[in-house]
């Protein structure tokens, strides 16, 4: 079979011919979800594209009745799937992938933003095809900006949703930045969130570092015997993340703890591994994490604008990140 030429509009058209529609989807569909390099998004599907794409991710119905829109969303679903499973990055993290995810538009602004809890890439994706997003996007690449929380910068773990969205933007020739240079979690915005809120800048280390353990704790399930290991380790990436000194966030995070000179490693320990230090970081998390959170959206703003002032001739915006840096989104596009 020769190559096939089409157009981006095709793949979000039931207007076009079968075979355009079908050259559209392939080609996007090993571009964003196939191994890098494989297949290019270029308005042309090579016989090796072709080949590869099917062996891959399967045929689609070359009648045009029996392609129909839930047969295009179940192809891309499938695919979205391969993806993660390929990076394994396919594990929702299932409690918190759940709730609390938002989808907005800002439509006179030409916004749209998608947030929720981190590490839930395949809920992202789903997201970003149910609301009509992915094809919207493929369709007209040339008009969008991508704003990914995480693109570009080293992380506690690998986000599926970072890697996902990256992938994406990549194979669309969509130009991608990172909204957050000012992360909540960094010195400058640790340092003008003390300021701001009158707290002592080892109450948020403290926070952040026990937060972090606890999340290690979680994922890694390691016995009793292994937490001091594993508190080391925490407290070592945290700092060389964040550039932080690492004794003074063992400190910070001793400090917060209520770690006593007079008590032992082990009991320490012992403590570390009870409920009594989940139950003091729910009762601190709302008011820290909001505060943090709100300093790093108004550090940000501007770096933002002048993502989208280099790109005059891309009038729409995707963001994603979590869904308290909405009140970013909204604050860039609230009228001066």
């Amino acid at each position: 079979m020769n190559d096939l030429s089409y157009q981006y509009h095709c793949i979000n058209s039931a207007q076009c011919s079968v075979t355009d529609r079908i050259a559209a989807l392939q080609d996007y569909v090993g571009a964003a979800y196939g191994e890098n390099g494989k297949v290019q998004y270029d308005k042309k599907l090579t016989q090796t594209e072709r080949q590869y794409v099917e062996t891959q991710f399967g045929k689609l119905p070359a009648d045009k009745k029996k392609l129909t829109e839930t047969v295009i969303q179940d192809y891309l679903t499938q695919a979205q799937r391969k993806f993660f499973v390929r990076l394994g990055l396919d594990d929702n993290r299932a409690q918190q992938c759940t709730r609390d995810f938002i989808y907005q538009e800002i439509k006179k602004a030409k916004a749209y933003f998608l947030g929720g809890a981190h590490g839930c890439g395949p809920k992202f994706s789903q997201l970003y095809l149910q609301n009509g997003l992915e094809l919207a996007i493929a369709s007209n690449p040339d008009s969008w900006v991508f704003f990914i929380e995480g693109y570009g910068k080293d992380q506690m773990a690998p986000e599926a949703e970072a890697e996902l969205f990256k992938q994406i933007g990549k194979a669309l020739h969509i130009p991608l930045y990172n909204p957050l240079i000012y992360n909540a979690t960094g010195l400058s915005v640790i340092n003008t969130a003390a300021t701001t809120y009158h707290r002592n800048i080892k109450e948020y280390i403290g926070y952040l570092v026990l937060a972090a353990f606890i999340m290690n704790v979680k994922q890694s399930r390691v016995p009793l015997r292994f937490f001091h290991d594993l508190l080391n380790q925490t407290i070592k990436r945290f700092c060389e993340i964040y550039e932080l000194d690492e004794s003074k966030a063992r400190e910070a995070f001793f400090t917060f703890t209520e770690k006593s000179p007079a008590e032992s490693e082990q009991a320490f320990m012992i403590r570390l591994g009870t409920t009594d230090l989940i139950r003091k970081i729910e009762a601190k998390e709302p008011a820290i994490t909001r505060e943090l959170i709100d300093t790093s959206n108004q550090l940000n703003i501007g770096h933002v604008e002048q993502g989208l002032s280099a790109n005059p001739t891309r009038p729409k915006a995707f963001f994603q990140g979590g869904r308290m840096h909405l009140a970013l989104v909204e604050s860039v596009y609230k009228p001066k």
